[in-house]
């Protein structure tokens, strides 16, 4: 496997790429918790709450890379601007790309980012916690669960949230 990834910054034509990464309601809201509108949603519903996040200065939209292909997507967002403490979220790779290592690189690249170029003190993300391949692929990338749980409710069920944390020790 050539391992070169690369993050580019979201442009409106990677959306039907990155909605084709899911082609079912509940592994939509694995990654977008139904934060960034309801399935099925189309390129310009994605392209519009993208660009309406955008605009609070504080949220981030990436894709990552392989040989010129989009294989991933990913945000960086402040929850709060006083703070400097960047989330991890709306986290998805490729099918295709999954189990080979590839989103553990994507990871260590939106962690990389995070603490180089916006000088975070730490990253944080959250994952359903039945999403064991996702859960543990962050614990390789050695973000540990700070005690911080939620639950949402999708698709008439109870989805129990995990936080998991990551210190800057640059």
């Amino acid at each position: 496997m050539n391992s070169e990834l690369i993050i580019k910054p979201y442009s409106s034509s990677y959306a039907k790429t990155i909605l084709s990464f899911t082609n079912d309601e509940e592994s939509y809201y694995r990654w977008s918790a139904n934060v960034l509108g309801s399935y099925p949603i189309d390129e310009n519903k994605f392209n519009d709450r993208i660009k309406e996040l955008k605009s609070t200065k504080l949220f981030y939209p990436y894709v990552v890379k392989h040989n010129e292909e989009v294989i991933g997507f990913f945000t960086l967002r402040y929850r709060v601007e006083s703070v400097n403490d960047l989330t991890i979220g709306f986290v998805i790779i490729n099918p295709k790309y999954r189990g080979q290592g590839f989103g553990k690189k994507m990871l260590d690249l939106a962690i990389n980012l995070a603490f180089s170029k916006f000088k975070s003190d730490s990253v944080n993300l959250r994952v359903f916690k039945d999403n064991i391949e996702a859960y543990n692929c962050y614990k390789k990338c050695g973000l540990k669960e700070n005690g911080i749980t939620d639950t949402y409710e999708i698709l008439g069920n109870k989805w129990l949230v995990i936080e998991m944390a990551l210190n800057n020790n640059m």
